[in-house]
């Protein structure tokens, strides 16, 4: 596996987030903690922007080929 790009959405059928990975399942973040991804993200999926910001929220999506 190459090295992942920061902010990159994956499909992995696990039922555990790998390590360094988040589930996109619309958590609110401390922008502290992670304010390179909070650059990428910014407040597009929730968050104030102070404190806080969201990851997207696939929760309720499927994958699917074409």
């Amino acid at each position: 596996m190459t090295e992942p790009f920061l902010g990159e959405v994956d499909i992995f059928a696990f039922t555990f987030a790998p390590r360094n990975w988040a589930f996109a399942n619309g958590a609110t973040l401390p922008l502290r903690q992670y304010t390179a991804l909070f650059s990428l993200y910014g407040v597009n999926f929730g968050g104030n922007g102070t404190t806080t910001f969201a990851l997207p929220n696939l929760a309720s999506n499927q994958a699917c080929s074409s």
